[in-house]
């Protein structure tokens, strides 16, 4: 648990020191910069990140290891329109291969990818955001906890609640740095690359106002 958790923790810093600062905002050449979203959240980043790392290291049993996918995004899940039956493809090597526990890593991990695969997704389509899909989120994640009985409140909840945000920003992070478009990309083909990446930024501000109150 704690050599996957450190691999990703690794990878989000490495995201946040040479790429929201330096390599994005001169990336966007027109006038509508989106500088004030991305030192906010860069800022954020590199907080959430510290409290995901101080519990990997003192608690990570708080995390409630359990075996989990490991790339769970909606690209992974093919669904049968005829009968409804769901399946997953793709599990993640690393998560089912490192450490004793085959298949055991922090609940968060494929909660957190899940949720920020359909920020990214949503905002390719450029659906209403902010009324049509943050409420999506949450009700995502609220029904996740019921199921696996997690206590609202508890150790475990914070724990949680703390790993899914990791997560999610790291799977999202990912998709913001894409300044090439080489997988993050317009579907409408008349937008503009730096359109769609301001239109990101502006989507995870909104989403992690919602589910922090640190901003």
């Amino acid at each position: 648990l704690k050599g996957n958790c450190f691999y990703d923790i690794r990878q989000m810093e490495s995201y946040y020191v040479g790429q929201a600062h330096d390599a994005f905002t001169p990336a966007v050449t027109n006038e509508i910069l989106i500088e004030p979203h991305a030192l906010v959240i860069e800022n954020y980043l590199k907080q959430m990140t510290d409290q995901y790392s101080r519990i990997v290291e003192i608690n990570p049993e708080s995390l409630s290891p359990a075996a989990i996918h490991g790339d769970f995004h909606g690209g992974n899940i093919f669904l049968n329109p005829e009968n409804n039956n769901t399946n997953l493809i793709d599990y993640s090597g690393q998560t089912w291969f490192i450490g004793k526990k085959i298949g055991t890593g922090d609940r968060g991990n494929d909660v957190g990818r899940m949720l920020g695969n359909i920020l990214v997704e949503t905002t390719k389509y450029d659906l209403r955001f902010d009324y049509e899909i943050l409420p999506l989120l949450q009700k995502l994640l609220k029904s996740y906890k019921q199921a696996v009985g997690i206590e609202t409140g508890s150790i475990q909840d914070k724990a949680f609640q703390t790993s899914t945000l990791f997560y999610m920003n790291r799977f999202v992070a990912v998709n913001a740095s894409d300044f090439k478009g080489k997988k993050f990309k317009p579907v409408n083909k008349e937008k503009a690359q730096n359109e769609l990446q301001l239109r990101l930024y502006q989507n995870w501000y909104l989403t992690l106002k919602e589910f922090t109150s640190e901003l």
